[in-house]
């Protein structure tokens, strides 16, 4: 019959430690710090985490890494910890909101770990989760459109003339700037931005008009559109810069993306679930007229002086 191994005996042979190596007397205590134990279990679940160029750091050899993380940090912490309650640094305010910060962030790891990993969530998760927010993962082609808005036909007709003669960005950029209706484009050459065949554009509050995007998709990259297109009561001059093609992330490829996401919400929800509970339970009163009457001191930011230039000789 298999004699029973010890979680502190298991946890050395997954390190790689040899047992005989650490003393785990005491019931696996391999140090005391005052009233302080050090168990061993602490001590491998700890190391288990580390690279082995980081254990390295310790001592040569996983005896001599296991004992000089115990006396390095794990003691010298335990000791510093023992002073801080001797001096009673716990009662200090920002000490107890630091202590008590630490504590929350440990409860949210804990729902991490009941949330699982995010490779954990399921191939039909991903499948629903793509196919709802297809939009996320597929993007129609793009065209770069600069437009000129003349006040009537004949206007757009002689602009078009002109630009024909010698259609470049400077040239196309003077008319823009000297006749344009648009006083929103008109300083950037009449650039309605990469726009979606629906009108949106990458520029925030520009939407093309569908007669421009249909006209200047009907022409070739660095083409001009030959005639005036209508745009409500005026006139537009479109010059077509360019394509960006459209594109599509397949499920295979999103899915490591979406498996985040999905890991990403379901924390929140199962955290918020666990915070309200505290919440209905543990809050028993807020007096709301003490906080309206309080009034934070104001912190100025600390003055940052900069030395003068230095003046070269001559």
């Amino acid at each position: 019959m298999n004699a029973t191994v010890s979680p502190q005996r298991a946890l050395l042979v997954a390190l790689g430690v040899s047992a005989a190596g650490v003393s785990l007397a005491g019931e696996g205590v391999v140090a005391s710090v005052g009233e302080t134990p050090i168990g061993a279990v602490v001590v491998l679940e700890k190391m288990k985490l580390m690279l082995a160029l980081e254990r390295a750091r310790y001592g040569r050899g996983n005896v001599e890494s296991v004992r000089g993380y115990i006396h390095q940090v794990l003691v010298r912490d335990a000791l510093l910890a023992n002073e801080a309650s001797a001096l009673k640094v716990g009662t200090e305010p920002l000490t107890r909101f630091r202590i008590e910060r630490a504590m929350s962030r440990a409860v949210l790891r804990q729902v991490e770990r009941e949330v699982g990993q995010p490779s954990q969530v399921s191939v039909e998760d991903v499948r629903t989760y793509y196919i709802a927010h297809k939009d996320q993962f597929e993007s129609p082609e793009k065209i770069g459109v600069f437009r000129i808005l003349l006040p009537t036909k004949a206007a757009a007709s002689d602009a078009i003339s002109r630009l024909k003669k010698r259609l470049t960005v400077d040239a196309f950029t003077k008319v823009a700037r000297e006749e344009s209706l648009d006083k929103a484009t008109y300083l950037r050459a009449g650039s309605l931005g990469f726009v979606t065949p629906d009108g949106a554009s990458n520029f925030v509050h520009v939407r093309a008009h569908k007669a421009v995007i249909d006209a200047a998709r009907e022409v070739k990259d660095g083409e001009l559109v030959p005639t005036p297109i209508a745009e409500a009561e005026h006139f537009a001059v479109v010059w077509r810069r360019g394509t960006v093609p459209a594109t599509r992330v397949s499920i295979e490829g999103a899915s490591e993306q979406i498996r985040q996401t999905l890991w990403r919400q379901r924390f929140e929800l199962q955290s918020k679930a666990r915070i309200e509970s505290l919440r209905a339970t543990n809050v028993k009163r807020v007096n709301d007229g003490l906080v309206a009457e309080m009034d934070p001191p104001k912190v100025e930011p600390p003055m940052v002086v900069r030395a003068p230039p230095t003046v070269s000789e001559e």
